[in-house]
């Protein structure tokens, strides 16, 4: 099981992309495609759900809802994700090394309860572009950014190269 944090959400689901990341759109879609279409389960965290959902009007909002419960796992912060979470910020020496690089701590607190959610759930990764999110999980699950793939060209493409 694959785990998605905030932005490759808004990348391949939302469409969505501040400017100057407009090609994550496409990468992380051609992405979501393939361990789609390899059978991978896809989780997000409901602390995912919520700050993707910020981007939208409360008119917009409804959308969303029923594309993520038909097609994705929706892991909630539970007891056992609050203790991962809660031990993941216990290590004083990482948080405040993230808060002595420019990390705040409500940024560090959802970050943790991502984690929390991705490992007590079993996700074997979590895809992330978050720059301080490989620290906050302390090595206890593989942080990834989108990668590229591939994609095939139709045949009949092919010939007209």
């Amino acid at each position: 099981m694959i785990c998605l944090d905030t932005q490759p959400v808004l990348w391949g689901i939302q469409a969505f992309a501040s400017e100057g990341q407009e090609a994550m759109i496409n990468r992380t879609r051609a992405f979501l495609k393939d361990i789609s279409e390899k059978g991978e389960q896809i989780m997000i965290p409901s602390p995912v759900v919520l700050e993707s959902l910020l981007t939208l009007s409360d008119e917009e909002i409804e959308k969303p809802q029923e594309l993520l419960q038909s097609r994705f796992f929706i892991a909630s912060f539970d007891l056992p994700a609050s203790v991962e979470a809660a031990s993941l910020l216990n290590n004083r020496e990482v948080i405040q090394n993230l808060r002595d690089s420019g990390a705040r701590r409500e940024h560090i607190k959802i970050d943790a309860q991502i984690a929390g959610i991705a490992i007590v759930n079993g996700a074997e990764k979590i895809i992330s572009h978050d720059k301080y999110l490989k620290s906050i999980v302390q090595n206890k699950i593989s942080v990834e950014e989108v990668p590229d793939v591939a994609e095939q060209l139709n045949l009949l493409e092919e010939e007209n190269l």
